[in-house]
């Protein structure tokens, strides 16, 4: 089921009039916001509750497809993490990469009372690049891996296996098989192995957590699908299974922390 075409249902002719020349504005003005309309349409794993939420949002704004952006990352903030579960083997490790200095300026910004510049924060996590999973996971054990929204990949075939291992040496290669913000092609990435506590939910993801993310297609409305899916940026690559979950703590790291170029 499509969600928000079966939310879309609710609202009367007029009402649904508004909502298609808002999303039809928001088409137009660029090309994330053309994708981001058509990721609307092929959401299935959204609860129709929240995607009629979010369509009367848009609804009751000005009609600017500026406001119409603005209003759907608002809504979206409030509707994070509601996809369901996923399916399949439950993962034993998960893998998480992220631009390095995306993940030292997180550091920085939660944790101003231990570091009073972003220098200092640089500093300390790459400390963590010499020291064992062991170490780094005691000496991380207060600092989250993520805020709001934690991605991350596992290896299907192998849940307790390092998913980074099957995906390249270099950092491009992880990039483009993770499709990582085009943007960020050829910064340097951090990679993270950790644990999920067994009480973690892992979801699929949703227009909802992606929000105004261009890499990000919804899961195809498949019963056989039994994760969320990366979307390369190269057509010869293939997608690797992704989950979306609350942001963890440092002590479920489980190898050591690598830096790749």
């Amino acid at each position: 089921m499509f969600t928000f075409q079966f939310a879309f249902q609710s609202f009367d002719s007029n009402e649904q009039d508004i909502i298609r020349r808002r999303l039809t504005s928001l088409s137009l003005a660029s090309a994330i916001g053309r994708q981001v309309e058509q990721n609307i349409w092929n959401e299935s794993k959204l609860p129709v509750s929240c995607a009629t939420e979010i369509l009367r949002e848009i609804l009751n704004t000005l009609d600017d497809h500026r406001a119409t952006k603005d209003a759907f990352i608002f809504i979206c903030q409030r509707h994070i993490l509601k996809g369901p579960l996923i399916g399949g083997v439950r993962p034993g490790l998960l893998g998480r990469a992220i631009i390095a200095d995306d993940f030292y300026d997180l550091i920085y910004t939660s944790r101003r009372n231990a570091f009073s510049t972003l220098d200092r924060a640089k500093a300390w996590v790459r400390q963590m690049l010499h020291l064992s999973a062991r170490q780094t996971a005691y000496r991380m054990r207060r600092t989250a891996l993520g805020k709001y929204v934690m991605w991350a990949t596992y290896c299907r075939s192998n849940p307790y296996l390092n998913p980074f291992e099957l995906l390249g040496g270099t950092a491009n290669e992880l990039h483009d098989s993770l499709g990582l913000n085009p943007a960020d092609r050829g910064k340097p990435i951090l990679l993270f192995v950790y644990e999920p506590p067994t009480d973690l939910d892992l979801r699929y993801p949703t227009v909802a957590d992606a929000q105004w993310y261009h890499q990000f297609r919804p899961v195809p409305n498949d019963p056989t699908v039994d994760s969320g899916l990366t979307l390369p940026l190269r057509a010869e690559l293939v997608c690797q299974p992704e989950v979306v979950h609350e942001p963890i703590m440092g002590d479920t790291i489980r190898k050591e922390i690598k830096e790749i170029f």
